[in-house]
């Protein structure tokens, strides 16, 4: 005959999953739209980010279920730590806390720029030479809406490939340019800059500045995204370039 306490540890261990699978279907119906819903909520576990969360909660429950609780609540407390870094929402809230300190630029009340060097990072280049917008995207739509609105003469894209060599184009500086004469900009108005790294692009700065006249150094701004900012800056003060412009695209667009 079975062990009559095996057969309990079966039924509280079924007993158990039913509960959690009445709940998810309760939950899942507490949205107004439960198809969609359930297909994003699918969509999400089956990437490789949710696909690893659930096999993580699934060997939290299968330790609970046999009794350990010490390393049942340890993968479970792993498991909720892990969501959190590698949700979006978590990482937003934290991007925002560090780029609060810095205000969204007013463009109507810019002073007009002869020079505006947008930093690398904004366009990325895929296989066959498709060219896309990046995660820091905005800083090229920003240069863009500032040439438009008349407060920019000259966008300088920097941005090197991490391979490159000192005497090969630009490649990431390109690609932001083309961006830029997608979306209006003429080729006239746009200059590259070199730079593998923001040090580098620092220097590819302070090369530039040194063959401005003077009276023009007090009308370059550097762009780049709100997190970046202090680094950038730091690295343009070590050089002495502290009459340089500071700007971030931390900003809403409307497009």
């Amino acid at each position: 005959m079975p062990d009559s306490r095996l057969v309990g540890k079966k039924t509280v261990r079924y007993a158990l999953a039913i509960v959690v699978l009445i709940a998810a279907v309760f939950i899942l119906l507490m949205f107004p739209a439960t198809r969609i819903a359930t297909e994003k909520t699918l969509t999400l576990f089956v990437l490789p980010v949710g696909f690893f969360a659930l096999v993580l909660v699934a060997a939290s429950a299968e330790l609970l279920l046999r009794g350990n609780w010490r390393w049942g609540f340890f993968t479970l407390l792993v498991t909720v730590v892990y969501w959190l870094l590698a949700s979006p929402a978590f990482g937003y809230r934290l991007m925002t806390m560090i780029e609060r300190v810095h205000a969204p630029p007013q463009i109507e009340s810019m002073v007009h720029l002869d020079y505006l060097i947008v930093l690398g990072g904004g366009a990325i280049r895929q296989r066959g030479d498709v060219i896309k917008i990046g995660p820091s995207g905005d800083r090229i739509v920003l240069a863009a809406r500032l040439w438009h609105a008349g407060k920019v003469s000259t966008i300088v894209t920097s941005g090197s490939g991490l391979w490159a060599g000192k005497n090969e184009p630009p490649r990431q500086a390109d690609a932001a340019a083309q961006i830029l004469r997608g979306i209006g900009v003429p080729a006239a108005s746009i200059q590259l800059m070199s730079g593998r790294n923001t040090s580098e692009e620092i220097a590819s700065v302070e090369k530039l500045l040194s063959s401005l006249p003077l009276e023009q150094h007090r009308h370059v701004g550097l762009l780049t995204s709100a997190w970046h900012l202090p680094r950038a800056m730091r690295l343009a003060n070590d050089r002495g370039l502290t009459r340089i412009l500071h700007l971030d695209d931390d900003f809403s667009l409307d497009l």
